[in-house]
């Protein structure tokens, strides 16, 4: 992707460093694969930590504290732990009897925004290399962050009983108009 404007321009110039040349990246590299949290979706543990202080009556420094020492955090994100069993720690650490919503919305409190310039520099990336997204993410936050769209009913029935939200596109045309900006 070749980028023109006034290489003056600080943003510009960002984009010209990135865009057209890659210092940094071996050139035997031709494939790029990146995580989703942290790297390209802006995550926001205080978000996490105030949602939880609030609803267990803790504050914000004794949710942080019970985090970073309680090993269930890390064990769910490996998919070690069901959402269940990932819910029900979170109760006994609080001590409360949050409801799974609520504990949901606390989890999917840490979700940020994607920047537009990260998804720029991604599109851009695509025309020198092969990218992919590899993510730990649980399902919690898949399931608030995931559209499944596939043809065949069967798969899309399997991903409605993980809590993923689908769309079946029954015809390509389909798909097409789904992301068709007015």
């Amino acid at each position: 992707m070749e980028v023109t404007g006034d290489r003056n321009d600080p943003a510009t110039f960002n984009l010209f460093k990135h865009f057209n040349s890659y210092p940094l990246v071996p050139p035997t590299i031709k494939n790029l694969i990146f995580d989703l949290g942290g790297v390209i979706l802006d995550l926001h543990f205080d978000r996490t930590y105030e949602a939880f202080a609030r609803a267990g009556h803790r504050s914000v420094e004794e949710i942080r504290a019970m985090m970073d020492k309680s090993p269930f955090f890390n064990e769910y994100e490996k998919g070690l732990l069901t959402d269940h069993e990932f819910r029900e720690a979170i109760r006994r650490m609080l001590q409360t009897k949050l409801s799974d919503e609520e504990i949901d919305a606390s989890w999917i409190a840490l979700l940020g925004r994607i920047p537009l310039e990260r998804l720029q520099l991604v599109k851009g990336l695509r025309s020198k290399f092969n990218v992919f997204l590899l993510s730990n993410t649980n399902s919690i936050h898949l399931r608030h962050i995931a559209l499944f769209l596939d043809d065949n009913l069967a798969n899309l029935q399997g991903a409605e009983k993980t809590g993923i939200q689908t769309f079946q596109v029954e015809h390509p045309d389909k798909m097409m108009a789904l992301f068709h900006e007015p």
